[in-house]
């Protein structure tokens, strides 16, 4: 009774193989480990970096809610019934119509709708039949006499064979999931194994690098990545040092400058720093004001300890890569009014 109009394109459950589909995955992951920059990959976070690849490679759950479906009205169709064996027609390979009805069930699902496409390693070879949407499938019932006990079983073994098949499909894919982490961590150990061994192999013949003539440069209130910073060295073609000077106003001002900086900071600038002139008489009351204060932005990493009751220093992410860290520095100098 199901669907026999409908051909193999709207089997569910039958495209490549899930493992297939890994195997791409994993790959996939590899290539963009191995594309990023060597200089980044040896000092940023493995952690952090770990994470934001699995979350990007790992997949998702999907779930049927059949106890959310929706019907549509019955439809009056035509019904090809020349492959029904039931019906002894002596020539099967001509189509014979009758008058029929057809109804179409939604059923909605959270989740990847990839889900309902590849097959899972446990498969049988009678796959559901159905049209798979953005949020919800959709399965299409018809009958040449309408016989609705019969209509009610078949659509209850079709969501039962759709449930069979995302359980199969779930155990498949939380074996992978599971596997995801030490692949990844592989494959970032293995290509910053092979960038210290290409270091070592330079080293190794006991010949100074070859380096482009550099000289330092120190430039006040420059343009730089996202806006103008108050100090800016540079070596070479690149910033080593960045830097923004305020005077004390509070905790706000302090988490707005921090934003300034941020902006300031490309991709890569790593080493940065806030100077703070102070002119109110309790110092110590602005130091305790700072500490408190830096946690509290949301790219703040870790506090790396005080070198001197005036100086701070903080790891921070870089807002625009989770996975890049630079060193934020406070300085404060106590310069009380002449008041």
């Amino acid at each position: 009774m199901r669907d026999a109009m409908r051909n193999r394109g709207d089997c569910l459950f039958s495209n490549s193989e899930l493992r297939t589909v890994f195997e791409h995955q994993k790959a996939a992951a590899k290539a963009e480990v191995d594309a990023l920059d060597g200089d980044y990959l040896l000092k940023v976070n493995e952690d952090d970096l770990l994470r934001s690849l699995v979350s990007k490679y790992e997949f998702g759950i999907t779930e049927l809610h059949a106890d959310k479906a929706e019907q549509s009205a019955p439809v009056d169709v035509e019904i090809d019934v020349s492959g029904d064996p039931m019906r002894g027609f002596l020539d099967p390979g001509e189509p014979f119509y009758l008058r029929g009805t057809s109804i179409t069930v939604s059923i909605p699902f959270t989740g990847p709708a990839g889900a309902f496409v590849h097959r899972p390693s446990t498969f049988t070879y009678d796959p559901p039949m159905g049209v798979v949407g953005k949020n919800s499938i959709e399965v299409t019932f018809q009958q040449v006499e309408p016989k609705p006990e019969e209509l009610k079983r078949e659509y209850e073994r079709t969501i039962k064979t759709i449930q069979e098949y995302l359980a199969w499909a779930k155990n498949d894919i939380d074996g992978f999931n599971r596997q995801l982490p030490d692949f990844i961590r592989a494959v970032i150990e293995q290509r910053k194994k092979k960038l210290l061994a290409d270091t070592g192999l330079a080293a190794s013949l006991g010949i100074p690098l070859k380096r482009r003539p550099t000289k330092g440069q120190a430039t006040g209130e420059t343009f730089n990545y996202g806006g103008k910073t108050d100090i800016l060295i540079r070596v070479a073609d690149r910033n080593i040092f960045i830097a923004e000077c305020k005077f004390w106003k509070g905790p706000q001002q302090l988490l707005e400058t921090i934003n300034q900086l941020l902006g300031y900071a490309s991709w890569r600038d790593t080493k940065t720093a806030i100077i703070i002139f102070n002119r109110n008489k309790d110092h110590s009351g602005v130091l305790a004001k700072i500490a408190e204060t830096m946690p509290t932005h949301e790219c703040w990493k870790q506090d790396l300890g005080r070198k001197n009751e005036n100086h701070f220093r903080y790891k921070f992410r870089n807002p625009s890569d989770k996975n890049r860290e630079l060193l934020l520095s406070v300085l404060t100098f106590h310069v009380p009014s002449l008041d």
